[in-house]
């Protein structure tokens, strides 16, 4: 029986050893608060380095979710070559378009290779929809994922953010002046600070928003530098993040750990 699942794959994550269960789980956390954000019923669960979201709804919002390398909404199936025939049909090029077949085999008991899948599944498509294989030049990827007794195949890829899970390194504030302070607070939500956004006055924090899958982020007010060790003493942060480049480095009478992403800028 076929059906559809979000394809959710990471990269860094797992490089990381000892911690990369906790690094997982903490990127599944975040998937899930995503996903209720965005009032999206679905069940998530972890497989073989690959983070499965069963939804019927658009999940592509997902990309914004740090952590997370790409993304694919895919036919599931079982894993052989006649169910993977009749799963393939449903994402088949059209006769002008040329084609390549990718596939990427993690579960090592399926009796086939990888190549052997790629030419009989392109063999396939090329009977039935009459599309040329171009390995280097092609219009269409179609992509197979076999593990756990399951073939995953999908045509598309859609690049996401990257990075480390939100709330793996702990938390910062983030003083927000201008632009350039915005992108140093991304530059830190990308290595996984969960970051406390504070300003003297108001300030456009939508692009902070957007990204802060698996935090509620709002802009929090202080009426002057003084108050940022009383801050995040309050908010249980460490640290404090700028947006100083190597040419306009200031002195902040803080005890917090300053952090210039845009230094080497």
């Amino acid at each position: 029986m076929m059906r559809c699942v979000w394809l959710i794959r990471y990269g860094e994550i797992s490089l990381k050893g000892k911690n990369r269960t906790y690094f997982e789980h903490k990127l599944t956390l975040n998937i899930k608060r995503c996903l209720k954000a965005n009032n999206v019923k679905s069940e998530v669960r972890r497989v073989r380095n690959r983070i499965l979201v069963k939804s019927d709804e658009d999940c592509s919002f997902l990309k914004n979710v740090f952590g997370i390398v790409s993304l694919s909404k895919a036919i599931v199936t079982d894993a052989n070559l006649n169910e993977m025939e009749k799963a393939i049909e449903l994402i088949l090029p059209n006769s002008k378009q040329t084609f390549r077949v990718t596939t990427k085999k993690l579960d090592k008991s399926f009796n086939l290779s990888s190549t052997e899948v790629c030419a009989k599944l392109g063999d396939y498509i090329c009977e039935k929809s009459k599309a040329k294989v171009n390995l280097k030049r092609f219009n269409v990827e179609v992509c197979v994922e076999i593990f756990n007794g399951k073939a995953y195949l999908f045509n598309n890829k859609i690049k996401a953010a990257g990075g480390l899970p939100i709330g793996v390194e702990g938390k910062a504030l983030a003083l927000i002046e201008n632009k350039e302070s915005i992108r140093a607070a991304l530059s830190v939500m990308k290595r996984g600070v969960a970051v406390i956004p504070v300003a003297l006055k108001q300030k456009n924090i939508s692009e902070l928003k957007k990204f802060s899958c698996g935090m509620r982020i709002d802009l929090e007010f202080i009426s002057d530098l003084n108050e940022l060790d009383e801050k995040a003493a309050e908010r249980g942060a460490k640290a404090l993040v700028v947006s100083d480049k190597v040419n306009s480095i200031k002195d902040y009478n803080t005890r917090l750990l300053i952090l210039r992403p845009l230094v080497g800028e």
